[in-house]
């Protein structure tokens, strides 16, 4: 073969160390790999990870190993392709009944073809989470393939596709091919991979809205619309977050979860000019990373757990650097951060593989004497909680409770904790099992009817606002007022964490109210 004929590099090396690996076994399968056209060349980083799966299938059942070295789809290696193997290498090893059953079933009776390496791909994470859409997906008549090819910057020409069941919205296609785009853009460096399938269905982690199983991202459905729904608006912002995980696996869960939602931020606030702000409700379960690392809480236990705290805990983390460092110097920090990564979990010399606080320091830090001290202050604050919080960013302008659309004002605003109820300043985490309402009096001058938009803004003691709503109502003209309850607060499906709290109230940009309470144990 030329590329052994003209010297070995460390990636020559591997495939061949691999191919000794499978020989062990089965030497025929080693022939029927080194007889393939595109091991014949150069060795790309494609068909050396191919190769790496072979060998892991080959070790764990040799006989499937023949017959899928066989099989149509690897004829030519294409990303699907690789994506493909890397499902049914998991299936082999983790769910062999499935692995089985996919190999055995009536549409891949001729072997894996190209048409269907993009469901092959989705096979492992849907086993994990509902082997029954199996056989939806392996059924033509029930399955929908929508893909659009883009080239980016970087990393050049990318496959993306959705893969449906049922119905879906038309610009789902342009949420994924935007977050691809722009965290390849913000982060500067190569996108991961060349292909990014995404399976729309009940195939996730119970609990959460969305996964990345490395072969392919998943939602739920629901997720797949363009309404004015509470689930449309946050499509983004979830199928951003997923993207970014393909930079961002495998690290400490705060680091990978953290990381990711504000890479999706960035990703939402070009799209939408939302602003790069916490996405997450304060954590109620423990106050520090140093805590939740000590948990070991791992996304098994779903979203209803203390593992959603990695979320609330690491991205306030990387948005306090965020926000001190500057986009700029945040940048090359994350960049420097990721290329760790990449170092440590291919060192089999480290200890542990997975990289953490001391190297998120180490990746943030520039040798100037005033970043440094930052960085450490920061990390302080949200690995151990020996430093302060940061509310500087916090909206501190006096409320004014004239309305800029109609000409009144508002005159009465609290909290209360039922409907109808009096007024509240201060309530036990454990009391709250429901929302909490605002009460609102507003009075005006007669006039037309008008359209009067409000917004709610959350902001915790860290500083953060970490929620946006908003709502929009009718001033009629015959009218001379009128009085509100809104829901409002956070749901109740997590605890709320222990603290002091804000809401503010916005009319096209101007805040009326400004309402205190205090979270107890």
């Amino acid at each position: 073969m030329s590329w052994v004929a003209d010297g070995i590099d460390s990636r020559e090396s591997e495939v061949v160390q691999e191919l000794l690996y499978i020989a062990v076994t089965n030497r025929s399968v080693v022939s029927s790999i080194i007889a393939l056209d595109w091991l014949q060349d150069e060795v790309t980083d494609l068909e050396a990870e191919a190769v790496e799966n072979l060998s892991y299938l080959s070790q764990k059942n040799e006989g499937q190993a023949s017959r899928i070295v066989a099989m149509p789809f690897l004829e030519t290696l294409d990303p699907p392709d690789v994506s493909a193997l890397a499902s049914l290498v998991d299936m082999s090893w983790f769910r062999q009944a499935d692995f089985q059953r996919v190999l055995s079933h009536p549409t891949l009776n001729a072997g894996i073809t190209d048409d269907w390496t993009k469901i092959v791909a989705t096979l492992y994470g849907v086993s994990d989470t509902n082997p029954a859409l199996i056989d939806t997906l392996l059924n033509p008549e029930q399955v929908s393939i929508e893909e659009r090819t883009i080239v980016l910057p970087i990393a050049g020409e990318t496959l993306l596709t959705i893969i449906r069941t049922g119905p879906g919205a038309e610009r789902s296609m342009d949420l994924l091919e935007h977050s691809v785009r722009r965290v390849e853009e913000f982060i500067g460096l190569e996108f991961p991979n060349r292909y990014v399938g995404w399976l729309v269905g009940e195939a996730v982690t119970p609990t959460f809205g969305g996964n990345n199983f490395g072969t392919h991202i998943a939602t739920l459905p629901e997720y797949d619309v363009d309404d004015s729904s509470n689930s449309a608006e946050l499509a983004g912002h979830l199928v951003a977050h997923e993207v970014a995980h393909y930079y961002w696996l495998g690290n400490s869960n705060w680091l990978d979860e953290g990381a990711a939602d504000l890479m999706a931020s960035v990703s939402e606030n070009s799209r939408t000019s939302r602003p790069v702000e916490a996405t997450n409700n304060p954590c109620g379960y423990l106050r520090t990373i140093a805590e939740l690392e000590a948990l070991e809480v791992t996304n098994e236990e779903g979203a209803d757990s203390a593992f959603i705290c990695n979320y609330a805990l690491g991205e306030r983390l990387f948005l306090d650097l965020y926000r001190n460092l500057g986009e700029d110097s945040f940048r090359e920090g994350l960049r420097d951060l990721y290329i760790l990564s990449l170092t440590v979990q291919e060192d089999d010399t480290e200890d542990d593989s997975k990289i953490g606080i001391e190297h998120v320091k180490t990746a943030f830090k520039s040798g100037d004497q005033i970043t440094d001290s930052l960085v450490d202050v920061i990390v302080s604050r949200w690995y151990d909680d020996a430093q302060p919080y940061d509310a500087s960013t916090r909206d501190i302008t006096p409320p004014d409770p004239r309305f800029l659309t109609i000409n009144g004002r508002i005159n009465t605003a609290y909290l209360a904790a039922t409907e109808e109820g009096t007024l509240l300043t201060s309530i036990s985490a454990d009391a709250v099992d429901d929302w909490l309402w605002l009460f609102l009096r507003w009075d005006k001058n007669v006039g037309s009817d008008t359209e009067v938009p409000l917004e709610f803004v959350y902001y915790y003691e860290d500083g953060f606002a970490f929620k946006r709503s908003s709502v929009t109502f009718t001033a009629y003209g015959y009218s001379t007022g009128n009085s509100w309850w809104l829901q409002v607060g956070q749901s109740p499906d997590n605890p709320w964490a222990v603290g002091n709290y804000e809401l503010h109230v916005y009319n096209e940009g101007r805040k009326l109210v400004e309402l205190e309470y205090e979270v107890t144990e």
